[in-house]
Formats: C-alpha cells, structure tokens, sequence
C-alpha cells in the first residue's frame, strides 16, 4: 500500500483528491494537510511514501516542505501537484527535490500512474530535460569549489552509480549495470545524497551537471 500526503490549500480540490485517491486499490491517503504547519506535523507523526504538494500553500512555499519529508523519511518521494507548470516553476520544484510536476487539470489515472512510479523510484522527469528546464526557467546554479571537493569525495564506484542516473536507469537496472544488488546500489546512492548534499536523483544528476562531473552526452 503507497501511503500519501496531499498538501493544498484549497479545501475543494483537496478533499475531492483524496477521496478519488482513496478509491484506488494500493494507495491510501494517510494525513492531507490545507498549511505547512499541518503538513509538517504530518511529516513528522505520520509514515508516508509520496507526498503530493502544491507550489503555494497559503503564501507559503509548499517546496519548503521537500527537505524536511527527505529528512524524516528518507525513501519518501514529492510530487508537485499546481496549477502554474511552467518552465521556471518546474525547474524550482526539480531544484527543490521534486521527482516531478503535474498540472492540477491532469486525470486521476495519470496522478495514480504517477505516484505509483514515483514510489518505484522512477522520475517523472528525464536527467535531461531537468537540466534543460534549469536553462529554460534562468535557475543559474553556481559552480563552486565546495561542491567540487564533494564530488570528489565520491569513491570510483559512486561516480559509476552517478553516472547512472544521469542515464536514468533504475536501481535493478544501475545493479545490471555494475554487476552488484539492488540493495549495494541503494547503498551507494544514499552517500552519494550525504556527500553530495541532496535528496533526489535529479538533484544529485544536477549537482554533477552544474560542477562538471557530468556532460550533456551521460544525460538520458
């Protein structure tokens, strides 16, 4: 069963969300919250796998609350579900942790088919066209010393596992790759987000990219 948050501060679509949610065999609607101060008291009481949050939550930044799922629940993914999916949003949402945007007009089957491959580890976006949105929406991510003493932290077998997921493969697929469990892999991408400083594939692909780790040619 995929456990979920849904953040919106309109009651309407909020409640309407979580009852069709609610309807589908393997997810289940564990807390939704209309503010951050309710989204992170969910956070930190309530076990989630996906959170589903808009951009604006009363004026306040719903990616705000990115970091602290990430932090409370390590294998949590976010979903940004909003009515503006432009280039410069979508970018701050992937910047943010998001594994991807949504519009708020989208169908109930494709926010399942969704969430069910966000929980699977799979982005809704490619390596890509994140970096491409970052360029889109004019989100300039310095390249600095700091992070380039990070990347460097990371042992040979690290690099592999990043480079793979610059080529968007998934855990089974980076363990086919290297010869090595899913579970070895799974290992090797949470140093790679605590040396690194982040919570996401994509983020961890973006650092790469904007450090010079990474090239457009290992981006899938």
């Amino acid at each position: 069963m995929i456990r979920l948050l849904i953040v919106d501060d309109h009651t309407s679509f909020r409640e309407s969300l979580v009852f069709m949610l609610n309807l589908v065999e393997d997810l289940t609607v564990v807390a939704q919250a209309g503010n951050l101060e309710r989204a992170r008291e969910a956070i930190r009481s309530t076990p989630i796998d996906v959170a589903l949050l808009d951009l604006d939550v009363g004026g306040e930044r719903g990616l705000d609350l990115i970091h602290e799922l990430h932090l409370h629940h390590p294998d949590a993914v976010a979903v940004v579900l909003s009515g503006n999916t432009g280039a410069k949003s979508r970018a701050l949402a992937v910047t943010a942790g998001a594994v991807g945007m949504l519009h708020k007009s989208t169908s109930i089957q494709e926010i399942v088919t969704a969430v069910r491959k966000a929980c699977d580890g799979e982005p809704l976006i490619s390596p890509r066209e994140a970096a491409e949105l970052m360029q889109q929406g004019n989100i300039h991510l310095t390249n600095d010393a700091e992070g380039r003493t990070a990347l460097q932290q990371l042992s040979h077998r690290e690099q592999d596992v990043l480079r793979a997921l610059a080529a968007g493969l998934d855990n089974q697929g980076i363990a086919q790759r290297l010869f090595v469990s899913p579970e070895t892999v799974r290992t090797h991408i949470v140093r790679i987000y605590r040396k690194l400083g982040v919570d996401s594939r994509l983020q961890a692909v973006l650092f790469g990219v904007r450090h010079n780790f990474l090239t457009e040619d290992d981006l899938v």
